[in-house]
C-alpha cells in the first residue's frame, strides 16, 4: 500500500508542475531527481537484502531520469564498484562518494552523498529564481535538509560518532 500511495504521490506532484509561468521545468527536474534517488535507494537496499527482482519492481517509481530497465542493469553488478560505475553514467557523485561511501559501503553514506549532490546542483539555481515557485521550494529543501541534519546530529551523538563522522553526514547548502 506504501509503495502504490508513494508512485502516486510522485507521478500526481509531476502531473501538477505544468508549464504555467515557465520555471516550473527546474522543479519538475529536481523531482525527477527525487524519484531517482529513491529507486537507486530502493536497488541498494534489495541488493544487500538478496531480495528478488520482482519484489524490488514493486518499489520502484516511474517518471524519475533513469528507466526502469536502466535501474534493473544497475542493479545486476556484481559488486559496489559497478554499481557505483553505473550510477554516474546518470549522475556524476564521485565528488560526494569516494570521501565516505567508498570506504563504508553504508547507505546512509550514499544517501548523504545523492542529497549533497542534489543541494549543489538546484538549490542555488532555485534560490536565484525571482519570486517564483523555486523561492517556495528552495525554503522547502532547505529546511528539510536542516531537519535532515538535525537527526543525524542527534543519532551521531546517541551512537558515539566522531564528531567527523557527523560533519561527513551533514548536508549544507554550498555558494
Amino acid at each position: 500500500m506504501m509503495a502504490d500511495l508513494i508512485a502516486y504521490y510522485y507521478t500526481t506532484l509531476i502531473e501538477s508542475l505544468r508549464f504555467f509561468q515557465g520555471d516550473e521545468g527546474l522543479i519538475r527536474d529536481l523531482f525527477r531527481v527525487q524519484i531517482d534517488k529513491r529507486n537507486i535507494l530502493s536497488l541498494l537496499k534489495g541488493k544487500d537484502s538478496n531480495l528478488e527482482r520482482d519484489l524490488i519492481t514493486k518499489h520502484l517509481v516511474k517518471g524519475g531520469n533513469i528507466s526502469i530497465d536502466d535501474l534493473f542493469e544497475i542493479f545486476g553488478s556484481k559488486s559496489n564498484e559497478e554499481f557505483v560505475s553505473k550510477i554516474q553514467k546518470h549522475y556524476n557523485l564521485s565528488d560526494y562518494l569516494k570521501e565516505t561511501y567508498t570506504k563504508t559501503n553504508s547507505m546512509i553514506d550514499f544517501e548523504v552523498a545523492f542529497d549533497k549532490f542534489i543541494s549543489k546542483s538546484y538549490l542555488k539555481r532555485l534560490k536565484n529564481i525571482p519570486l517564483s515557485l523555486g523561492s517556495i521550494f528552495h525554503f522547502i529543501l532547505t529546511a528539510e535538509y536542516e531537519w535532515d541534519n538535525i537527526k543525524r546530529i542527534a543519532y551521531g551523538k546517541r551512537y558515539n560518532f566522531s564528531l567527523e563522522r557527523i560533519k561527513s553526514m551533514l548536508v549544507l547548502e554550498t555558494e
